[in-house]
């Protein structure tokens, strides 16, 4: 009992000295808003705190650029929403003004197209935003690839068709590996879409292939088009979210690619940009692990 005292308050004034820097560290941290997200001013010198510091600095440099693309994918959509919206707004007006006959059905005909294309536009941001915050997935249900594939050109052939483009589909009679459906038909149905709206049509392409092979353990699919195809100078620009060429031979969200890139992203795979049909057009190919 008596050299209780002698024992215990040394190291209760130890633990109570050694606890200080980081009882510091959590006052600077409790002190912030929840709306500042700069760097720590004074990183302690000790070797632990000093990492635990560093550690929680790049958490916050990682929250500010998902705040950053959060805002541009924000202020984007408002800009370009706001074309159909005002198109929406001033054929409404028009086509209560106007009277029966070509005028009216003209006003009716260009609501219904901005309409669409707003709806269009939702959706895939609604598509983009659940993608972007989705963890990776592990699919492990097996799934007939080339079913699938056959689904998505069967669902494309009236507007294949009626642009007078021929689509074709070369591999093995099925191929059943582990995936997710949903990203998959994401990924390809948008690639499949971008050559049929800027690299098909009258003028352009008149041919769409998708190719599918196994290599090394992994899947690929190959898209190609023998359209105008994209300049060298914007290939790089691409997956950029909102991005369409001053060439684009039709008007879309800008936002099809990056879709594709970041559905094929969660199957563990990636997409790129090659030659496409014929020493013409654009070709993408879509590769994944064969084990998902």
């Amino acid at each position: 009992l008596l050299a209780l005292p002698l024992v215990g308050l040394p190291l209760w004034l130890a633990v109570r000295t050694g606890l200080r820097p980081l009882a510091r560290l959590g006052a600077q941290i409790a002190a912030r808003s929840a709306h500042d997200l700069r760097p720590l001013q004074h990183l302690p010198p000790q070797r632990e705190l000093h990492g635990l510091a560093q550690s929680f600095d790049q958490l916050l440099a990682r929250l500010r650029a998902h705040l950053a693309r959060e805002k541009a994918l924000v202020h984007d959509a408002a800009h370009e929403l706001r074309t159909p919206m005002a198109v929406i707004a001033t054929q409404a007006h028009v086509l209560a003004q106007a009277p029966e006959g070509p005028a009216r059905a003209q006003a009716s005909e260009a609501l219904t197209r901005a309409v669409q294309r707003a709806a269009h536009l939702s959706e895939q941001l609604l598509t983009l935003a659940a993608l972007e915050e989705a963890p990776a997935l592990h699919p492990t249900a097996p799934q007939d690839l080339m079913a699938l594939l056959q689904d998505c050109l069967a669902e494309r052939a009236a507007w294949a068709e009626g642009l007078g483009v021929e689509l074709s589909l070369d591999g093995p009679d099925t191929l059943e590996l582990p995936l997710d459906r949903q990203l998959l038909w994401s990924a390809l149905g948008n690639v499949l879409d971008n050559a049929l709206k800027h690299g098909c049509g009258p003028g352009a392409g008149r041919e769409v292939q998708l190719r599918v092979v196994q290599e090394g353990g992994d899947v690929m699919v190959w898209i190609a088009d023998d359209g105008p195809g994209i300049a060298d100078g914007e290939q790089d620009r691409v997956f950029e979210r909102f991005w369409r060429s001053p060439r684009a031979r039709s008007s879309g969200s800008g936002l099809g690619l990056t879709i594709a890139q970041q559905a094929i992203s969660h199957l563990g795979g990636q997409i790129r940009l090659g030659p496409g049909l014929h020493g013409r057009g654009v070709g993408f190919t879509l590769r994944w692990p064969e084990a998902g």
